[in-house]
């Protein structure tokens, strides 16, 4: 059966989404969490790969939990990963920086990457200096041309 995953997380602990060999990352977190409730390997993938240190909110990702699984529990918060109780486990084993919104059975053909049909980045920058908003924003001192650089983003 297959799941998504709606989450948001705080990218500033991580060096990404995607696994990668020595450094820690979301879809790491998240498979390393599932396999524990699950007490099996499960494979997240993810709606696109995010940079270092990237945060993201309402990001999209899907796993499926094999048939044999579902048939051989009784144990509902491991056969229904769409409940409270699986929503809660999973969000106490992740890191504070990840939390998980929402998992929904979805359809078989569902595919976080591919279904997906609108994507949506947001830069921010700060002029004033601000150490509570570093992680989220860019501080820049030097005087900008936001009408200029609005015209140059409509291109890309």
């Amino acid at each position: 059966m297959r799941y998504s995953i709606r989450l948001s997380y705080n990218g500033s602990a991580f060096n990404g989404w995607q696994i990668q060999p020595n450094a820690t990352s979301i879809q790491e977190h998240l498979q390393i969490a599932l396999a524990r409730i699950l007490h099996t390997d499960i494979t997240v993938i993810g709606a696109g790969r995010t940079d270092s240190k990237v945060n993201a909110v309402n990001y999209t990702a899907h796993f499926d939990i094999p048939d044999n699984l579902h048939k051989n529990t009784s144990n509902l918060s491991i056969s229904k990963p769409d409940t409270a109780d699986f929503l809660y486990k999973i969000n106490a084993i992740t890191p504070r920086e990840i939390v998980i919104h929402e998992i929904k059975k979805t359809d078989e053909d569902f595919h976080a990457r591919f279904s997906a049909i609108e994507r949506e980045y947001k830069y921010f920058l700060h002029k004033k200096k601000d150490p509570f908003i570093k992680s989220f924003s860019y501080y820049c001192c030097y005087n900008l041309n936001i009408e200029a650089m609005n015209e140059a983003a409509q291109k890309l």
